[in-house]
């Protein structure tokens, strides 16, 4: 009974000794990213850090982190994460909602961790000019994108990210579209991690009220 209590006890010490060499630090980026990695310094205006397994340094900039969870399990804040949106002007004229449009979203890009807005706006500009290469081909119509862009600006809409805190519903009566199409596209550089990109495309029920 002794050495079985021993075996049990032998292994638990393993088990949490394997899970501390396995834990690591997790850096919360403010565009939703997570990364696992080794905290080296914290600076008035930067962090640097170590990927699990590297010893390359990498520097990112405190604005674009919200929290640290370190291994200890103690946590630092950084930035706060957006809770809210800019509000559509009461002056706001929505358009004649085309039900059978679509329209092409600025796409979400990521790179290196890092929100990068005016490629996500490359990303959207050379997906619709790859659509009207063969319109033939399309099942419905498209939006022009600077049709796209300006009703979102008037929205208070000024890049991919801020699409995250309105409903495609909404966002559908602001374009004047009901097939509306969304993309992300990450690119990381600093690991073995190949690109990869996504789109997809919502018909929005605009006759449904909100």
């Amino acid at each position: 009974m002794k050495y079985s209590k021993l075996l049990i006890l032998f292994f638990t010490v393993m088990f949490h000794s394997a899970n501390a060499q396995n834990a690591s630090d997790e850096i919360f980026m403010t565009n939703g990213e997570i990364i696992a990695v080794k905290v080296l310094r914290i600076e008035p205006n930067t962090i640097t850090y170590t990927y699990l397994g590297e010893d390359l340094e990498n520097v990112v900039k405190k604005e674009a982190v919200h929290k640290i969870t370190f291994k200890s399990g103690r946590e630092q804040l950084f930035t706060q994460p957006s809770t809210g949106r800019q509000s559509i002007s009461p002056d706001f004229e929505y358009p004649t909602m085309k039900s059978n449009e679509g329209a092409i979203l600025p796409f979400e890009f990521v790179f290196d961790g890092a929100e990068a807005p005016e490629e996500g706006f490359e990303a959207q500009e050379y997906y619709y000019h790859n659509l009207m290469r063969k319109p033939e081909r399309n099942t419905i119509t498209y939006q022009d994108i600077d049709i796209t862009l300006k009703r979102l600006r008037k929205a208070g809409i000024t890049k991919a990210n801020d699409l995250r805190n309105y409903e495609m519903t909404e966002i559908a009566k602001i374009v004047g579209a009901g097939v509306l199409v969304t993309g992300k596209i990450t690119v990381d550089y600093r690991s073995t991690t190949s690109s990869s990109s996504g789109s997809s495309t919502t018909k929005v029920d605009t006759k449904k009220k909100r």
